[in-house]
């Protein structure tokens, strides 16, 4: 029960936040984009995505190799 309730409530933001960014991206619809700006958009998106999965890689090659017992 509860991790559906915790579904339904993420599930439900998630929803609220495309709904809203869906209803900007339509109000912007004068505004043009140039190449630069395109090329910018695309690579913020991508290094945006890219860094939780390379930190989270980093974490555990550093466990592994047992860089994080020198700390304890």
């Amino acid at each position: 029960m509860k991790t559906a309730l915790i579904t339904l409530i993420l599930g439900s933001l998630l929803a609220f936040a495309v709904g809203v960014s869906a209803y900007v991206w339509w109000q912007l619809e004068d505004v043009e984009l140039g190449v630069h700006g395109t090329i910018a958009l695309i690579l913020g998106i991508v290094f945006t995505l890219a860094t939780p999965p390379g930190l989270m890689r980093l974490m555990v090659y550093s466990h592994n190799h047992g860089h994080d017992d020198n700390l304890r």
